[in-house]
């Protein structure tokens, strides 16, 4: 009923953790690996726990997405970040919201970051309004999706960056988005290197050229 996919490339101790953790919350649950290309300690990692292996012949968390999908047999796909935690009670938690009426084509949980600095409290709660204004859900709060759904509107796009706002445009057809009060614990590094509010200023800013039309490609330049 339940597969989890998670995109990889080079983080064998977070997959580790991560898989440990699945495996105790939803031991009925497939769990895929999708790798973009790890060495050995990852695919290590992921032949130890996970179900399933994907080595995808190239890189791109899309497309890496895209085909540890195509390699599940869930009816509900869950796509996971390999530094994200699911709440306690994550399984009960989706099936409750799909079987609602009418039922939902995607699902998130809210965003919480694992780091006590309260910078990330306010990031928190721009990223709850950025949601309410946009409904999308970004890929750190874990986005479930029915498989009929998902492969009646195509999936995820072969893009290099906004493929959750590619896939909200093509999945909303299929029903609705819906995000559950329940948070995922997500990893703040991803603001180490950049900073938390130089980092969101420019997240914010990429979301609004990327309404404006500017292609994932060209946005790619300004988020590396």
């Amino acid at each position: 009923m339940l597969s989890v996919v998670i995109p990889t490339l080079d983080e064998p101790e977070t997959l580790a953790r991560t898989l440990t953790l699945l495996k105790e919350q939803a031991p009925e649950a497939e769990l895929v690996v999708s790798d973009g290309g790890s060495g050995g300690l990852t695919l290590s990692a992921a032949r130890a726990a996970a179900h399933v292996l994907v080595r995808c012949r190239r890189k791109g968390r899309a497309f890496q997405m895209d085909e540890g999908l195509k390699a599940s047999s869930g009816k509900v796909v869950v796509f996971l970040h390999a530094d994200t935690r699911l709440p306690d009670g994550w399984p009960a938690m989706l099936l409750q919201a799909f079987s609602s009426l009418p039922s939902p084509a995607a699902v998130s949980f809210s965003l919480r970051f694992d780091s006590a600095q309260p910078v990330f409290r306010w990031l928190e709660r721009g990223a709850a309004w950025r949601q309410r204004l946009t409904g999308v859900p970004h890929g750190d709060q874990g986005i479930a999706v029915l498989r009929t759904a998902y492969l009646a509107c195509g999936g995820f796009p072969d893009v290099p960056l906004m493929e959750e706002y590619e896939l909200a445009r093509r999945i909303r057809p299929q029903g609705r988005l819906v995000c559950l009060p329940q948070q995922a614990i997500t990893s703040p590094r991803r603001y180490q290197t950049s900073g938390a509010i130089k980092g969101a200023l420019r997240n914010n800013a990429l979301i609004a050229l990327w309404h404006l039309g500017v292609p994932p490609a060209r946005l790619t330049r300004w988020y590396r």
